[in-house]
């Protein structure tokens, strides 16, 4: 039977290169890890296949974000009170 190297979040938070709060919040999406009481548990295999994956720099996009919106002069006459 082969054993399987399984990795703390601390340890797996070094090998990525990140904090193990956001190890752990890839956890609590589903995208990493396995809960086993209190704890997450990560597999080495799993860690590779997760490094493997492209994922884009910086903080990640809220579907609540509200889109930019261009100040015109039609925007300005809606809402005079917006600054500059």
């Amino acid at each position: 039977m082969p054993a399987y190297k399984m990795l703390s979040v601390e340890e797996a938070a070094v090998i990525l290169g990140l904090t193990p709060v956001r190890v752990r919040q890839f956890c609590q999406e589903g995208r990493l890890g396995k809960r086993l009481g209190r704890q997450w548990i990560i597999s080495k295999s799993e860690l590779d296949l997760f490094r493997k994956q492209e994922r884009r720099p910086g903080r990640p996009s809220s579907d609540s974000a509200t889109p930019a919106v261009a100040m015109t002069s039609e925007n300005l006459a809606e809402n005079p009170k917006t600054p500059l």
